[in-house]
């Protein structure tokens, strides 16, 4: 490959470089889901029904969460493995980072093997006969709400919708992948200072964009116009973020677009996907301002959990800035603003799938 750019990797790019955060993201999601899983299990939340998942493991199984942990467990075996061995030969010497890219490269498609072999009938030994279906029935989802597609029975919908939504949380890391692919057949090296003006007017903007298209294209399937309108709000961030970095006057006007969605999604999130009462005219006086029925009884962690979303829907609009490649030192907090998406979106999961259970079950109460 060609030779880098004169400064190198950036001090925090020396440590964790773009392509191991990357996949560091991947694994993160998988082992979130498995916490999500795991909650729903100890609260008797039956999340077979609410997604249709296809076959419940058999007796002689472990639970879904327990085989998710251990594709979690797999690939976070392969991530430190390659993280000491990469740290081990570059010692956070520049050039070496530089030209140790193969490293991380190599772990891209050890990742991808290990999506693949759920369709071998050795995996039934790691997973489980039946939950070594799930991975499989991951790539089914995706490759249904790739173009905004939706399952047709109800609780299949469900699934695609939390699959999808899952989708916008990591639309910055998608981007990212993007920018990294750019750089490779650009010749530079994957572990270089990323280069985020690769491909920054079309690809990188795009990227960004297309969970959010997904979900509005699911939304405007069902019919579900104020929905829709809550993804639509996102356009203008991006598309009013990259011509800001040409023209300051533009400035206020994002602002004024990410204030707009920041405060939207978080009256969507709390309103109509938790059915909380905080935020509406008619609110519910004890416990105030949320439900009747909760499966966590203590009205505090409601609180705390509006509290932590509006925070981290706010520091959403700084995520997806395309701007900020115009700042320098800020990979470390880059990924942190992405970190701490995923989190959100894991502390959405459980009360999304709370509420859904809760209107399938009026009954379900369960102490915290």
């Amino acid at each position: 490959m060609d030779a880098s750019p004169a400064e190198g990797p950036d001090p925090f790019s020396r440590v964790l470089p773009l392509p191991f955060r990357l996949e560091l993201e991947i694994v993160l999601g998988f082992w979130l889901w498995a916490l999500n899983l795991h909650g729903f299990y100890l609260l008797n939340i039956d999340i077979f029904t609410l997604i249709r998942y296809p076959t419940r493991p058999a007796e002689d199984e472990p639970p879904l969460h327990v085989s998710t942990y251990r594709l979690a467990g797999l690939l976070t075996g392969l991530w430190m493995g390659a993280m000491v061995l990469f740290w081990h030969f570059t010692g956070g010497q520049a050039d070496l980072v530089i030209a140790y890219d193969w490293i991380p490269n190599l772990l891209f498609l050890a990742f991808l093997a290990i999506f693949l072999v759920p369709r071998f009938g050795f995996a039934k030994a790691i997973f489980g006969s039946t939950n070594a279906s799930g991975v499989t029935r991951l790539f089914h989802g995706l490759r249904r709400v790739a173009l905004g597609g939706i399952a047709g029975p109800r609780p299949e919908k469900f699934g695609d919708v939390l699959l999808a939504d899952a989708l916008t949380s990591y639309a910055k890391p998608i981007s990212e992948v993007f920018v990294a692919f750019c750089m490779f057949f650009k010749g530079v090296h994957t572990t270089d200072r990323p280069d985020r003006l690769c491909g920054h007017e079309l690809i990188v903007p795009l990227a960004l964009a297309w969970p959010f298209v997904i979900r509005l294209r699911q939304c405007l399937k069902e019919g579900q116009w104020a929905n829709a309108a809550k993804y639509a709000t996102a356009f203008p961030v991006l598309a009013l973020s990259s011509l800001a970095r040409t023209n300051e006057g533009l400035q206020f006007f994002w602002r004024l677009a990410a204030i707009t969605n920041s405060l939207y999604s978080f009256w969507w999130d709390v309103s109509m996907d938790w059915d909380l009462t905080l935020l509406s005219k008619q609110r519910h006086m004890q416990p105030f301002g949320l439900r009747q029925q909760r499966v966590f009884r203590l009205p505090m962690v409601y609180y705390l959990v509006v509290a932590f979303d509006i925070v981290l829907r706010f520091a959403w609009s700084f995520k997806l800035s395309l701007h900020l490649v115009y700042l320098d030192g800020i990979e470390g907090g880059i990924f942190l603003l992405e970190i701490m998406e995923l989190l959100r979106r894991w502390v959405w999961v459980y009360f999304r799938v709370e509420t859904e259970w809760v209107r399938s079950t009026p009954a379900a109460s369960v102490p915290l």
